[in-house]
C-alpha cells in the first residue's frame, strides 16, 4: 500500500509574511488607538451638561450641577459641587433638593457585578423639602406621575434588594423637611451621621446627632449586614436608641420593609421623664409634667402602629394596657387610642403636672371663670383613651372601681362615659365640649345612684349622725362661652335629688323649726325620713330651688331659693309646715345665704319666706328631661 500523502502545506513567500504581520499589528494599533481615545474623550469630556439634560427631561425638573469632577480608576472618585432639584412648580421653594458637596469613591469591581458599593461617600449641606400639594400629591413624583392621585391603599414596593453598600458614610449639616397637606411642618435636622460597616457582611453601625421638631436628638444603631438588607426573604434585624434631653426610646426587633419601617416586630421601652416633651416631639401640643415608663411589644403593618401587653407606670403608678396608633390619610389628622388599667391612680400630680405645663393658664389659675373653652381646630393628633383604676385618689377623696372613656380631636373634647363608687352608690357621667362661637357649646349628663347619705354628709364636712339613707340625684347642663365663667352665665339645665326611706336626726327638725324641745332636749334621737325631693332648674347661669321638700313623721320641711353658679353664691329659705309640727314649734324660716365658702345661717322674716305653708303637689318644669321627670315623679315627698 502506498501511504497516504499529507496534506500540502502552503507555504507564503517572506515578503507576504510579513505584509500580514504588519496589517494585524495595523488593526491592533487602530484598536487601541480607538480605546485610548475613548478613555481620554471621556476623561476629558464635561459631562455635567449631559447629565443636567438627561435629569432635567427625565424628571421634568431642572437639575442644575456647578461642578463635576470624575477620576477614571478603581476606585472610581467622584465629586459634585452645588447640586440643586427644582421643586414642584407649586412648592413652598425654588429647589426640592440643594446638596452643597458631595464626594464619594466607588469601587469599580462590585460595580461591574451590579452593586453600588460606597467606599466612601461624604454629603455636606444636604437640605431636603418635602411637600404635598392640595390634591395629597407629593413634590417627590416626577413626570406622569405627578400628574396623578397616589394610591394611598397600595403598599410601597420593597427597595431592599437595590440598596448600595456604604462602608464609609458621613453627612454633616444637613436638613430635611415635610410640609403636611394641612400645613403643620416637620423638621429634622441632621447635624451629624455617619454609617459604618468593615464589609458586605458584616454589622453596620449608625450615629445620628441632630434634632427633631427643635428638640435635639441622638439616635444610635446597630443592624444586620448589607448583605441581609437585600435578602428581601429574611426578616431585617435592626436594634436602636432614640435620645433626647428628657426621654429615650430603645428597640430591638426586625423588619420586613427596613427602608419604610414597615413590618416591625419586637420590644420597645420608653422612659420618658417629661410626658408633656416627649408627645410634643410628635406634635400632640399636651402639657403634663409628669414621667412615663413604658415598654411592651410594638408592630407595624402599613398604617398601623400597635404597643401591645404594655406595662409601665405613670408618675408613680403602675398600669398594663395597649397602644395603636393609626396614620391618617390624606390631609387628615392620626389617631392614637390608649387603653390602661391601675390598680391606684392618684390624680393629684397628673393635675399639678398639667398646671405646671402650661403656668398661669392651668389648673392652679384661682379665677377658675377666665379658663378657656376654645378649642384647637386643626389637631395633628385625635387621643382616644380608656382608663379603669381600682382606686382613684384625689385630694382627701378615695372613689373606688373608676371607668373612663374620653376623646380629644380638633374641635371636639368628649368623655363618653366616666363611672365610680361613690359613698356605696354609683356615678355615671358624660360630656362633651364642641368649638361653637364664641368657645365651645358643653353639655354635661350626670347622676348618682343610691348613694349613702352620711358617707356624703361626712364628705362635706357635716356633723356625723345628722342624716341617714340612699339619695339618688340626676342632672343635665348645657352652656356655651368662650371660658367657664361666660359660658356659665349661659347655662341651663335641671337637677333632681330624691332619698325614700332615710333617718334625719330629730334635733335638726326641731331646730330648723325652731322647736323649744330642742333647748333641753338630751337624747338626739332620729326621725324616719318618708321622702325627701329637690329640684334645680338653671336659666342663664341661676339655679332656681324650685322644689324642696322633707317629710317625716315629726314635720315636713320644705323650702326654695336661688343659686348663682357663676358668683357662687347661695340665698335660700327653708321652713317647717306649720301642720305638720308639734305645738312647741315656732315654724320660723330660716335663710341660708352667702358664698359658698362662707354660707351663713339665720332666721329669716316671715314674709320673706318663699315656700307656702300648705304646699300643693305640682309636676316638675315642662321641660325637664324624661329621665329626670320620671325619677321626681316617682317621689311622694309634696310640691
Amino acid at each position: 500500500m502506498r501511504p497516504t500523502s499529507p496534506s500540502p502545506i502552503v507555504r507564503l513567500p517572506g515578503s507576504s509574511r510579513k505584509r500580514l504581520a504588519f496589517g494585524l499589528l495595523g488593526l491592533l494599533g487602530v484598536a487601541v488607538a480607538v480605546v485610548v481615545s475613548a478613555v481620554v474623550l471621556v476623561a476629558v469630556i464635561d459631562l455635567r451638561p449631559m447629565l443636567e439634560r438627561y435629569a432635567t427631561r427625565t424628571l421634568e425638573r431642572r437639575l442644575t450641577i456647578a461642578t463635576l469632577h470624575i477620576a477614571w480608576a478603581n476606585p472610581l472618585t467622584v465629586e459634585v459641587g452645588d447640586v440643586r432639584l427644582a421643586n414642584a412648580t407649586w412648592g413652598s421653594s425654588p429647589d426640592m433638593v440643594r446638596i452643597e458637596h458631595l464626594a464619594a469613591t466607588i469601587d469599580v469591581v462590585a460595580l461591574l457585578r451590579g452593586i453600588l458599593r460606597f467606599e466612601t461617600l461624604e454629603v455636606r449641606k444636604p437640605e431636603i423639602v418635602l411637600e404635598r400639594d392640595a390634591n395629597g400629591i407629593g413634590n417627590w413624583r416626577f413626570g406622569d406621575a405627578a400628574a396623578r392621585p397616589p394610591a394611598s391603599s397600595t403598599p410601597a414596593p420593597s427597595r431592599r434588594a437595590g440598596f448600595p453598600t456604604l462602608i464609609d458614610f458621613r453627612l454633616r449639616d444637613g436638613f430635611v423637611s415635610y410640609r403636611t397637606t394641612n400645613g403643620n411642618v416637620l423638621r429634622g435636622d441632621l447635624r451629624d451621621v455617619s454609617i459604618r460597616a468593615a464589609g458586605e457582611d458584616q454589622p453596620v453601625s449608625v450615629t445620628l446627632e441632630g434634632a427633631y421638631n427643635g428638640t435635639p436628638t441622638r439616635v444610635t444603631a446597630e443592624t444586620q449586614s448589607y448583605q441581609v438588607l437585600r435578602d428581601e426573604s429574611l426578616p431585617f434585624g435592626l436594634a436602636f436608641s432614640a435620645a433626647t434631653p428628657t426621654a429615650t426610646v430603645e428597640f430591638n426587633g426586625t423588619m420586613t420593609n427596613p427602608l419604610d419601617f414597615d413590618g416591625v416586630r419586637g420590644p420597645l421601652r420608653i422612659d420618658a421623664r417629661v410626658l408633656g416633651d416627649f408627645l410634643n416631639i410628635f406634635g400632640a401640643d399636651v402639657r403634663v409634667d409628669v414621667p412615663l415608663r413604658l415598654a411592651g411589644a410594638l408592630s407595624r403593618n402599613g398604617d398601623h402602629w400597635q404597643l401591645a401587653e404594655a406595662t409601665g407606670t405613670l408618675a408613680s403608678d403602675a398600669f398594663e394596657g395597649r397602644l395603636t396608633l393609626a396614620e391618617g390619610g390624606r390631609g387628615e389628622p392620626d389617631d392614637i387610642a390608649i387603653a390602661a388599667t391601675f390598680a391606684v391612680l392618684h390624680l393629684d400630680p397628673l393635675l399639678a403636672g398639667a398646671a405646671k405645663g402650661k403656668p398661669g393658664k392651668g389648673l392652679s389659675n384661682a379665677d377658675f371663670g377666665a379658663l378657656s373653652l376654645e378649642l384647637d381646630q386643626n389637631r395633628g393628633t385625635n387621643f382616644d383613651a380608656t382608663l379603669r383604676a381600682a382606686h382613684l385618689e384625689y385630694r382627701a377623696m378615695r372613689f373606688a372601681d373608676v371607668g373612663a372613656e374620653a376623646r380629644l380631636a380638633s374641635g371636639e373634647i368628649a368623655i363618653r362615659r366616666l363611672t365610680f363608687a361613690l359613698a356605696g352608690g354609683t356615678v355615671d357621667a358624660s360630656g362633651s365640649a364642641r368649638s361653637a362661637k364664641p368657645g365651645s357649646h358643653v353639655v354635661v349628663n350626670a347622676s348618682v345612684a343610691k348613694a349613702d347619705a352620711a358617707e356624703i354628709a361626712r364628705m362635706l364636712g357635716v356633723e356625723a349622725g345628722q342624716i341617714a339613707g340612699r339619695i339618688t340625684t340626676r342632672a343635665t347642663l348645657t352652656m356655651s362661652g368662650a371660658t367657664v365663667g361666660q359660658a356659665l352665665r349661659t347655662g341651663r339645665g335641671h337637677a333632681v335629688l330624691a332619698m325614700k326611706d332615710g333617718d334625719i336626726a330629730r334635733a335638726q327638725l326641731e331646730r330648723v323649726s325652731t322647736d323649744l324641745r330642742s333647748l333641753w332636749r338630751r337624747n338626739e334621737r332620729s326621725a324616719r325620713i318618708s321622702c325627701l325631693l329637690g329640684v334645680i332648674e338653671l336659666r342663664d347661669g341661676r339655679g332656681t330651688i324650685s322644689q324642696l321638700a322633707l317629710q317625716t313623721p315629726a314635720g315636713i320641711l320644705i323650702g326654695g331659693g336661688q343659686v348663682d353658679f357663676a358668683a357662687q353664691r347661695l340665698d335660700m329659705t327653708i321652713k317647717s309646715v306649720a301642720s305638720s309640727t308639734s305645738a312647741f314649734a315656732l315654724d320660723i324660716p330660716l335663710r341660708i345665704s352667702g358664698d359658698f365658702a362662707r354660707l351663713s345661717v339665720a332666721p329669716a322674716a316671715v314674709s320673706s319666706a318663699g315656700p307656702s305653708d300648705a304646699p300643693t303637689r305640682r309636676g316638675p318644669p315642662s321641660e325637664m328631661p324624661p329621665d329626670l321627670r320620671q325619677l321626681a315623679d316617682a317621689n311622694p315627698c309634696p310640691r
